[in-house]
């Protein structure tokens, strides 16, 4: 008798082109690209240790938000610093092992900002603040090259997005706490503030409809019950923080799924005509529609309190008018909240400071017409960077446009660039697409 060879899944020849619809799902496919070893022998640890890191800071960092916001306030940031520091060491290592094609994106995207931030530290009138938000800047860039090594190097994306989803549950469960004890406050669950809470979920709802449609080759009913559980848990949430811009960039979020993931989607837009009749979300848009102006001083005496988007186009025309001759270097990072104590109209006697309530106000205050440019850019770099890989066969348009679109929205008026927790699930996630779509559109080994 002649014994015949045994031949292992992994001898296989993979075909050149697989189709997209068996993205990232349990096969062989993600296989054909991995890290370079050579150079390195502990590549592969490292890449492990990595991994590790990441999603342990993905599942637990959007539950630690209060937790580590009461040690700071208390004196005590060591915890939150050492998290910050584990990140940006990790960071590193992930940059000096990322394959070229990831570095490339990372470098052409990230160091315009960072070092136009940089020059803008330089001249500070506010060291202390302009050093903590450029420290929270770095961290960014640390976990966006540690999410996409990782994706890079194995089939480590689909794990990742449940990570995110599951990031969902202890939120949740604060948030019931907080709704049966005072159910008429905004909703900030385990976040210090409702609109950070706000923030981090149409990250959550972003990848959503990506999962269901081509997030895994079987989709099993349990699969796909655990994405809808969680989508309808921070569909929830969302609307209990009463954060306006949050809510349009849901809706929009929504819409750029119906027409690149789903199109049968659009059947549901009577629910979103549903939604906006809920006298919560009545109240909220009303203050929009109907903007107080009313003079500052009636506000600075107490006999007027005007809603919070005049409050907030209030502080936006003062920082622009006390800003109007720095447009070139602008006048600092961090600088906004230290020189808004003078500047702020409605202040009156108290010299409270205040953020910006705006990335793209902030960031000309600060860095001038060049770091608005390198800001947008940023963003521009990350979508053609998807875009590119799309075109290659790997289908990461929709979630990293999505991103992108939460944080250019949310941006527009609130403290997008001070909120960490948020950042990083969005970086953490754009990382890992980009990561794997860089490994889905490499050549197939053996091909």
């Amino acid at each position: 008798m002649v014994a015949r060879p045994i031949h292992k899944p992994q001898d296989a020849v993979l075909p050149a082109s697989p189709s997209k619809t068996a993205f990232l799902a349990p096969d062989p496919y993600m296989t054909r690209a991995q890290v370079p070893e050579a150079g390195w022998r502990w590549t592969p640890l490292a890449v492990k240790a990595i991994w590790v890191v990441l999603w342990v800071t993905l599942l637990c960092r959007a539950s630690l938000d209060r937790p580590l916001n009461a040690l700071d306030d208390a004196g005590l940031p060591g915890l939150g610093l050492v998290i910050n520091l584990l990140i940006v060491a990790f960071g590193l290592v992930a940059a000096a092992i990322a394959p070229r094609g990831i570095a490339i994106i990372a470098l052409v995207a990230w160091l315009p900002y960072l070092a136009w931030m940089l020059v803008a530290l330089g001249h500070t009138t506010n060291g202390a603040g302009g050093v903590r938000l450029y420290w929270q800047i770095v961290t960014l860039p640390a976990i966006f090259l540690m999410a996409a090594v990782c994706t890079a190097s194995g089939p480590r994306l689909q794990t990742l997005l449940r990570i995110v989803l599951l990031s969902v549950a202890v939120p949740l469960a604060f948030a019931l706490i907080q709704w049966l004890r005072h159910a008429d406050d905004r909703t900030m669950a385990t976040f210090t503030h409702p609109n950070i809470l706000a923030s981090y979920l149409p990250c959550v709802l972003a990848i959503t409809p990506w999962m269901l449609k081509r997030g895994s080759g079987r989709r099993s009913p349990g699969y796909v019950a655990m994405v809808l559980l969680a989508a309808a848990a921070a569909s929830l949430l969302l609307l209990g923080t009463e954060t306006r811009s949050a809510w349009a960039v849901a809706a929009l979020i929504f819409l750029l799924a119906c027409v690149m993931v789903e199109r049968k989607a659009f059947l549901l837009l009577p629910l979103g005509a549903l939604v906006l009749l809920a006298p919560p979300v009545q109240k909220r848009l009303s203050d929009v529609s109907h903007p107080e102006e009313v003079p500052a001083y009636l506000v600075t005496s107490g006999e007027v309190v005007v809603d919070s988007y005049t409050w907030r186009k209030t502080l936006w025309r003062d920082a622009l008018d006390a800003s109007k001759d720095n447009r070139t270097w602008g006048k600092g990072l961090g600088a906004f909240n230290a020189d808004s104590a003078d500047f702020f109209s409605l202040n009156g006697a108290t010299k409270q400071r205040w953020d910006a309530h705006s990335a793209y106000v902030q960031i000309l205050y600060e860095s001038g017409y060049f770091g608005v440019v390198t800001y947008l850019w940023l963003w521009l770099a990350i979508a053609a960077a998807a875009t590119l890989q799309s075109l290659r066969g790997a289908p990461v348009a929709y979630p990293v446009y999505a991103l992108v679109l939460t944080q250019l929205v949310i941006g527009y008026s609130d403290n997008i660039l001070f909120y960490l927790t948020p950042n990083w699930y969005c970086w953490g996630l754009i990382g890992a697409f980009l990561g794997a779509g860089w490994a889905r559109t490499q050549p197939a080994k053996g091909a």
